[in-house]
Order: C-alpha cells, then structure tokens, then sequence
C-alpha cells in the first residue's frame, strides 16, 4: 500500500497506475510528454520507492527496476506494448537496483542504473 501511495504522488492526475500483481504496477501517461520529463519521472519514482518504510519499528528498504515502451513506435496494441515494457523490467531487475531501462526494437537501451543505498 505504500509503495501505490508512493507512485501516485510522482505522477499527475491525468496519468494511470495499476498494481497488475506482487510487486509489479504499471503507469500509463497518457498525454504526450517529453523523454526528458520521462527521465525525470523515472528519477523520481526511483528516489521515492527508495527511501525507508517502516515496518514494526525497522527500516526497510525497497528498489525500483523501471521498464519503459512507447506507444505506438515499440508496440501496435496494448498486450505487445505491456510484453515490451516487461521485457525492459525484467533486463533492469538482471542488472541490479534502482535502474530506468528503455525498449528498443528488440534491445533494451540503459538510461539508469545501480543508484540505491
């Protein structure tokens, strides 16, 4: 539950976000923004699910590995667009904490990574 509060409050209002099950969520931005402001978010999310929760008086702490696919340039529909960007999650998981990876026709191009406590 705190990791959807955490999300909510990097995104706007016009913008979704879905816990699709364990500790995955997608964001769906739904006007078009800059890379810049995608690279921002991406920091953002990054620094906010980084931080400490507190659990029974204990810290614990919690990384992001971020996927990123464009509509329509890395996918035609949405279950191609939702493989994409889960094949560029699961490439920043193999890569190690707090990375921001980008689909790209059939690589996965490095924006971020590997700056968690």
């Amino acid at each position: 539950m705190e990791c959807s509060k955490r999300i909510k409050g990097c995104i706007r209002k016009s913008d979704i976000a879905a816990r699709l099950g364990g500790d995955e969520f997608i964001i769906v931005l739904r006007d078009a923004i800059s890379p810049e402001d995608i690279e921002a978010l991406g920091r953002k999310l990054s620094d906010a699910l980084a931080k400490p929760y507190y659990i029974q008086d204990e810290s614990v702490y919690c990384t992001a590995s971020i996927g990123i696919a464009f509509y329509p340039s890395d996918a035609a529909d949405m279950d191609a667009l939702l493989k994409n960007a889960d094949q560029a999650m699961y490439k920043a998981k193999a890569r190690g904490r707090n990375s921001v990876h980008y689909f790209a026709s059939g690589s996965i191009q490095i924006t971020e990574e590997n700056n968690a406590p």
